[in-house]
């Protein structure tokens, strides 16, 4: 089942048992019914004050929130997987360090005994 029968359905299911969920919806995103206000819309949410009423439906308003949040997920997923591959580089350089370390620690104590002597 794709992103758009989702949608609807739970569009559906709101409407029938949580008329408070839509008219947030509507009143957020400017719009009245899923395709029109004649599609499963709290009629009279679709009219504000001034006598402006809210023909357009919201399918298309919660597509591009869903989109826009897909974009926003994208860019955190890129920015994490910089972040871990530079935390990656830096603990291979601390390997690196730390064992080239140890392979000179050992001959630098080997020449201080050979000096004492």
């Amino acid at each position: 089942m794709q992103f758009p029968a989702i949608a609807y359905t739970t569009w559906q299911h709101l409407f029938y048992y949580d008329h408070k969920a839509i008219i947030t919806i509507e009143q957020n995103l400017e719009c009245c019914g899923w395709f029109n206000f004649t599609d499963y819309a709290v009629p009279e949410n679709c009219q504000v004050a001034n006598g402006f009423e809210f023909l357009t439906g919201c399918q298309q308003q919660v597509d591009a929130a869903v989109e826009d949040s897909y974009q926003t997920a994208g860019g955190i997923a890129v920015a994490l997987a910089v972040l871990q591959f530079l935390a990656l580089v830096l603990a291979a350089f601390t390997v690196h360090y730390l064992k080239k370390s140890e392979a000179s620690q050992p001959q630098e104590l080997i020449e201080d005994e050979m000096e004492n002597i």
